[in-house]
């Protein structure tokens, strides 16, 4: 999700609603949960870390891998701002839109598969109902999207996010947040442009559903349990109220002073479901990207459309392309591909260079979506100074 700033300052007071406290959590043994003493660069990445919670992020974990000199993962800040509970490897971060890319494997293995197709048309495989929140339903096809070509709207604009910050506890299934784009005409035609908008993965979540019964399941046996990503959670387990998950907060007035909005956050990530919704520690999801492009999940086949078959994208993410259910940064240092996630209290993006074999994750419990100051801090700033140090 990713829209405009001004909104939200008419309706401000909405989040005293939501700024509630939550149980002390109980925290993890520190033995697994501690920083990576002893890698060649610890004091480096460190102080690059230090250098942001001092400039107001709240809480940050990072995952660093390099061929030459391996892993290296760290924290700062605060997990828990109102107990003063320093942050640490075991804590558990909302990734936003990095789901996407969890539903992109997966669709890609039904390729593999041959369960489906890219040009198979997506109308056969949704209810009539969602057919009809669907502008040109017909002429979309997976490829589509997968590359968020399919010109369908955005359904995460000012008036939802007005809505729900009206309505904290409100939640949504698929179908009606699909349905916000009922009577709307698409963008542009499918196939010509492309559009960023979370419908694209929600809808592709429901294809998953027709085909296998269950798209959360399918994200468990065909990724979490493969890769034993034991820290990683969507729709299983005590979902989304989990131990250790760090505690959510904006600062909404960009005075300095945050808020918390944990409650808030959770029930905005227990309902987005394909294009959002998974909570993980920061090694589990730099496991799972860096299987992806050592070709552990998919074939050579898939690998090499990741790795070639792009759009542009534009807007605010840092990215400058987007492939089947992943964002591609073409820099000086290579081609790094992974995703970027935003959310109201929690950001964060995994990449891996396809050129070094290098990867970079970051999570923070400091949101992002609607605040310029901490959109170019945490995806500009921060992810240059980690890609110079490493």
């Amino acid at each position: 999700m990713k829209k405009k700033q001004f909104y939200f300052l008419l309706i401000f007071s909405a989040s005293l609603l939501f700024t509630t406290a939550c149980k002390k959590q109980v925290e993890p043994s520190e033995e697994p949960c501690t920083s990576n003493s002893s890698h060649l660069k610890r004091v480096q990445y460190q102080a690059v870390l230090d250098k942001y919670v001092a400039q107001g992020i709240t809480g940050l974990s990072a995952v660093m891998i390099t061929p030459q000199n391996g892993t290296w993962s760290g924290t700062a800040g605060l997990a828990n701002v109102e107990d003063s509970v320093q942050m640490n490897l075991c804590h558990l971060h909302h990734t936003a839109s990095l789901a996407k890319s969890f539903t992109g494997v997966v669709v890609l293995q039904l390729i593999e598969e041959g369960k489906i197709s890219f040009e198979s048309k997506i109308a056969s495989y949704l209810s009539d109902e969602v057919q009809k929140s669907i502008p040109a339903v017909e002429k979309i096809t997976i490829k589509h999207l997968l590359q968020h070509t399919s010109g369908i709207p955005e359904v995460f604009d000012d008036g939802f996010l007005g809505e729900v910050l009206g309505n904290p506890g409100k939640t949504f299934t698929t179908q009606e947040l699909l349905a916000r784009n009922q009577g709307k005409a698409g963008l542009f035609e499918p196939g010509t442009a492309h559009y960023y908008s979370d419908p694209n993965s929600m809808i592709l979540s429901l294809i998953i559903d027709k085909i296998e019964g269950d798209h959360t399941k399918s994200f468990k046996t065909r990724i979490f349990e493969p890769l034993g990503l034991g820290d990683t959670f969507y729709h299983n387990s005590d979902y989304p109220n989990l131990t250790n998950l760090a505690r959510s907060y904006w600062d909404f007035k960009g005075d300095g002073q945050i808020e918390n909005i944990t409650d808030f956050q959770k029930n905005l990530t227990s309902y987005i479901k394909g294009s959002d919704g998974i909570i993980a520690s920061v090694q589990d999801m730099a496991k799972f990207y860096t299987a992806v492009f050592e070709g552990n999940l998919i074939s050579k086949q898939s690998l090499e459309y990741l790795k070639t078959d792009w759009v542009k994208e534009h807007g605010l993410k840092m990215n400058t392309h987007y492939t089947h259910g992943f964002m591609v940064i073409e820099a000086e240092d290579g081609r790094w591909i992974g995703h970027t996630g935003s959310q109201l209290g929690a950001s964060g993006y995994v990449y891996y260079n396809i050129d070094t074999q290098q990867t970079i994750a970051l999570f923070t419990n400091t949101g992002t979506l609607i605040f310029p100051k901490e959109i170019e801090m945490i995806f500009f700033h921060l992810w240059n100074e980690l890609r110079q140090v490493i």
